[in-house]
C-alpha cells in the first residue's frame, strides 16, 4: 500500500470534493512547532475527560499512597500500627499502601511524508492524530505513575515533565527534511515493555517485517495504533485522475476511469488492515485503528484498556 495525493484531470471532480487538486488542501500541513501548543491543550483535554470514567482498580501493596485502615493482625510489624487511628477505639489499625509499581511505556511517532497528508473530509493530517493520540495517552499513563517517553529519545520520565519532553523531542524530529523518519532505535526497549506505534504503516512489507522483527527480539508488548484518512480508506475518486507519490522512489499513476478502481482498491485496504490485525493478534499485541474524520477518544481508550489487559496478564 502507497499513500497517493490525487489530482483531477478532468472538468469533473470526485462527489464532494473540488475538481481540481481535491486533496491538494491537507498536503501541507502547518508547522509541528506552532500546531503543538493546540495540540497540547487536546491531548489534556482529551485525556482529563477519558480519566474522569475511568476507576482505577486498587490493591494493597508497596507504595507511597494510602489507600485504607485495617485492624492489626498477627504477622503485621508493629511499626505499621497507625497509633493515631488506634486512639479512636479499642483496635489496633495498620494503614494499607496502594499497590504501586512504575511501569516503562515506550511511543513512536510515525512523521513521515505520508502522515503529513489529510483530506478535506479529515478534521486533521494524520501527523496530528498521531501526535495528540501520543500526548494524551502520555498524560494519561503519569496519572497513573508510569514512566512515559519515545523510542529513541531521553529516558522515560513520569508526570508533567515526561510529556514537556515528548512534544520537544517530536518537533525536533518533524524538521526532518527526507520525509523518512519513522523508526529510532529500539535496543533501549526491554523485555516486557510495553510499545505504542501510531502510523498510517504505509511502507513497504519489508520495512513493516523488520519492524515486528525487532519489536519481538526486544520482547517488547506492542499496540498498533493505525491512523487511517477517510480517503485512503473510501477511495471516492471519480473521472480521469493523476496519482502523484508522497514520496520520492515512486511514479505517477494515470487512471482513466477512477471509479472502476474503487472496488479492487477497498478490498486491497480491508486486506492490509487484517494483516496487521493478523500480526498482532499472533503475538498477543494489540491493534486500533483510528479514522482521522472521527473523534479520537473512542481508538484512546481502546489503546488505554489494552495496555491494561497487557498488564494483567
Amino acid at each position: 500500500m502507497i499513500n497517493w495525493l490525487g489530482r483531477n484531470t478532468t472538468s469533473q471532480g470526485p462527489g464532494g470534493l473540488a475538481p481540481l487538486d481535491p486533496l491538494d488542501l491537507g498536503t501541507r500541513p502547518r508547522a509541528l512547532a506552532d500546531a503543538m501548543p493546540d495540540l497540547m491543550v487536546e491531548a489534556k483535554n482529551l485525556a482529563a475527560s477519558l480519566l474522569a470514567g475511568l476507576h482505577g482498580r486498587k490493591r494493597a501493596g508497596s507504595g507511597q499512597s494510602f489507600w485504607q485502615f485495617r485492624q492489626y493482625g498477627s504477622g503485621d510489624a508493629s511499626s505499621r500500627i497507625d497509633w493515631r487511628r488506634s486512639a479512636r477505639g479499642d483496635a489496633l489499625f495498620v494503614r494499607e499502601m496502594e499497590w504501586e509499581s512504575a511501569h516503562t511505556v515506550r511511543l513512536s511517532v510515525d512523521m513521515s511524508s505520508s502522515m503529513r497528508f489529510a483530506s478535506p473530509d479529515a478534521r486533521e493530517p494524520k501527523r496530528d492524530r498521531a501526535v495528540v493520540m501520543a500526548l494524551a495517552l502520555a498524560a494519561m499513563l503519569t496519572k497513573g505513575g508510569e514512566r512515559v517517553g519515545l523510542i529513541g529519545g531521553e529516558r522515560p520520565k513520569t508526570g508533567h515533565a515526561a510529556l514537556n519532553t515528548m512534544a520537544l523531542e517530536l518537533i525536533t524530529r518533524d524538521t526532518d527534511k527526507s520525509g523518512k523518519l519513522r523508526w529510532s532505535d529500539m535496543t533501549a526497549v526491554k523485555p516486557r515493555e510495553d510499545v505504542i506505534i501510531l502510523s498510517d504503516f504505509l511502507f513497504d512489507e519489508e520495512s513493516r517485517s523488520g519492524l515486528v522483527e525487532q519489536l519481538v527480539a526486544r520482547g517488547a508488548r506492542a499496540h498498533l495504533v493505525q491512523i487511517v484518512d477517510p480517503v485512503e480508506e473510501a477511495f471516492p475518486f471519480k473521472g480521469r485522475m493523476r496519482f502523484q507519490p508522497l514520496s520520492k522512489n515512486s511514479n505517477d499513476i494515470t487512471a482513466g476511469r477512477a471509479e472502476s478502481w474503487q472496488q479492487p482498491y477497498q478490498v486491497l485496504f480491508r486486506a492490509f488492515t487484517d494483516e496487521l490485525r493478523q500480526i498482532a493478534r499472533a503475538r498477543g499485541w494489540s491493534h486500533t485503528v483510528s479514522h482521522t474524520d472521527r473523534p479520537a477518544a473512542t481508538p484512546l481508550l481502546n489503546v488505554h484498556e489494552a495496555l491494561s489487559r497487557a498488564r494483567d496478564r
